[in-house]
């Protein structure tokens, strides 16, 4: 099994919303509304997509034998509520067949090591409070829970656990 991480190339903007959009089915489909994951396109996600890769500074696929099969995407701290922590894990997505064989944790590492050489540490990632899944993954990353937050997806809003990196 050949893992590599590289920084994201506009080339890729279709896998990365095939994963978006596969991401968002597998991992909230008993979470989110079944209206708002209809609305998820790949062809929506393609803009989506094209403006992450060209804005952010970090954006990192992850590839199985030179396919992509997952991404991560960080920068510089969004909330004012978390200030203090100077940079922020945006997302990580992974297709859920290439789940727990380590990529989720090359794509992460590497996204920590990225940003921590910008000065952006400590770092913080944002986790629904519903997503077991990925709480375990974050807190066996070595992460601390500092807070909570609130998130509107769709017509909902959800509670987000915020973990912190240092």
């Amino acid at each position: 099994m050949d893992l590599n991480v590289r920084p994201a190339r506009l080339d890729d903007v279709h896998d990365l919303a095939r994963i978006l959009v596969a991401g968002w089915h597998s991992t909230y489909k008993n979470i989110v509304s079944k209206s708002f994951l209809e609305r998820l396109t790949i062809e929506k996600s393609v803009e989506r997509m094209k403006k992450n890769v060209s804005d952010l500074d970090y954006f990192f696929v992850l590839e199985l034998n030179n396919d992509v099969i997952g991404f991560s995407a960080g920068g510089k701290q969004r909330s004012d509520e978390f200030a203090e922590y100077k940079g922020e894990v945006y997302s990580i997505y992974l297709y859920e067949e290439f789940q727990g064989l380590g990529g989720g944790k090359f794509l992460f590492n590497t996204m920590l090591k990225s940003l921590r050489e910008e000065q952006m540490d400590p770092i913080t990632v944002a986790v629904l409070s519903q997503n077991t899944p990925a709480i375990k993954f974050y807190e066996k990353m070595g992460g601390e829970c500092i807070g909570k937050d609130q998130i509107q997806i769709g017509d909902d809003f959800f509670e987000e656990l915020i973990y912190a990196y240092k």
